[in-house]
């Protein structure tokens, strides 16, 4: 078992690292190794394996920019500087490089600010979009137009020495997420370590059960309405240990299953009316085998509604649960029952 570098350190010693280690041997000097949630929290989506590859996924475009041309206009800048720029965009990075204009030799260099050193045209792109490039200015450099396009440049035309450029920039701005990230994480996981040195709660969590009758009816003294019960979940994992949830306060929590999801308890079986056993319990099989626990119920507690113009829930004995219905069966089994209502969650705290 190969247990999480951050999750070691709680007082959870079961997580385990399925995928994620291999991810994160990329990362050099961050964490050897990281279970799903932890490299999540830090990742971010753990399918998303795009932005911590050697692979450069980036859109090189060709675009006039407005706001040089304006200052070319004013004569600021001279002839150095051409209104006309590279965007080199990804998820990772967004620069943009200034095509600049030497009359001596090549016509065009770049400004590579990630470089701070400037480049030759002809060292990052093919002749052919040099001369692309070229037929633009002159177009500008005879009209002034602002009614230049921009266009995507083509693989085919980027020189190996652009894209060597471009892993530096995207390296710097990859350290510099992967740092955010860690910090963020690491605020996080203080965060989550010190509410753990707090005295959290632990509890189990229940769910109520309404029968609706068809019409309000007497039952001795009583107008009633509508009967209830309480249902408990005990939830196990595979060792047999009992789950149980944790907080400073007694919430309503989902329960997380081993692959990532999660549901409420109520979700994993339903209660619905029975005209022989009063009470038939209905297992969410398939949700149960994909949580990875064993769950079990038990009714903890039964009511009476008694309708005084608002219901008002009365905690009643099994035995009198059970006369009150067998004696009105005609008014539950209805449609409303087939499926009890659940309005409200209640919990059980423990206390080891």
């Amino acid at each position: 078992m190969i247990l999480c570098d951050s999750c070691s350190n709680s007082t959870d010693k079961t997580k385990i690292v399925p995928l994620a280690a291999k991810k994160v041997e990329a990362l050099e000097g961050l964490y050897l190794y990281l279970c799903h949630q932890c490299f999540e929290e830090m990742f971010g989506d753990l399918d998303n394996t795009e932005d911590y590859t050697d692979n450069i996924n980036v859109l090189f475009t060709f675009e006039f920019d407005e706001e040089i041309a304006k200052e070319l206009n004013t004569g600021n800048y001279g002839n150095v500087i051409t209104p006309f720029v590279i965007t080199v965009s990804s998820d990772d990075i967004n620069e943009r490089y200034v095509i600049h204009n030497n009359e001596e030799e090549n016509p065009f260099y770049l400004e590579f600010i990630e470089w701070s050193e400037y480049g030759n045209l002809t060292e990052v792109l093919s002749e052919s979009m040099i001369d692309k490039i070229n037929d633009c200015y002159q177009y500008f450099e005879e009209h002034r137009s602002t009614k230049i396009n921009k266009w995507t440049i083509e693989e085919v035309d980027i020189l190996p020495y652009f894209y060597e450029g471009i892993e530096k920039a995207l390296d710097n701005k990859l350290k510099e997420a992967m740092e955010k990230r860690q910090a963020a994480f690491s605020a996080n996981f203080k965060k989550n370590a010190n509410k753990e040195l707090k005295n959290l709660k632990k509890y189990r969590i229940g769910y109520d059960n309404i029968f609706v009758a068809k019409e309000s009816f007497m039952y001795k003294k009583d107008y009633i309405g509508s009967m209830s019960f309480d249902l408990l979940f005990k939830v196990y994992d595979e060792k047999g240990s009992e789950k149980l949830f944790e907080d400073e306060e007694l919430i309503e929590m989902e329960l997380q299953f081993k692959n990532g999801n999660s549901c409420y308890l109520t979700d994993l079986v339903r209660c619905s009316f029975d005209n022989e056993n009063i009470i038939k319990f209905n297992p969410n099989f398939p949700l149960l085998k994909e949580s990875g626990y064993k769950v079990d119920w038990e009714i903890h507690r039964y009511w009476k509604d008694i309708d005084n113009g608002v219901f008002q829930s009365e905690e009643i004995p099994e035995s009198e649960f059970k006369d009150i219905i067998i004696k009105n069966k005609h008014l539950f089994d209805n449609l409303d029952n087939h499926s009890a209502q659940s309005t409200a969650y209640f919990t059980q705290e423990v206390t080891i």
